[in-house]
């Protein structure tokens, strides 16, 4: 692994910095020299937190009519 490559940062809800200046030519081919790299760690599954949304609940408020659609 390395923390030197194009993926800066990486959120499900804020999406993904990717710098293409970082790109590591031939990383994906064999022969590759990863000397720097780290080795991965194996390490315990997380526990998830299970936890109710902080939001009002979603509800019906009104039904728009589309006669359009016939």
């Amino acid at each position: 692994t390395t923390l030197a490559g194009p993926v800066v940062k990486d959120n499900f809800f804020a999406g993904c910095l990717y710098d293409a200046r970082r790109e590591m030519s031939g990383w994906d081919k064999s022969g590759f020299t990863n000397a720097a790299w780290m080795s991965a760690k194996v390490t315990k599954p997380l526990t998830p937190s299970v936890e109710p949304a902080a939001l009002p609940p979603v509800r019906v408020t009104g039904v728009v009519r589309d006669d359009a659609m016939k």
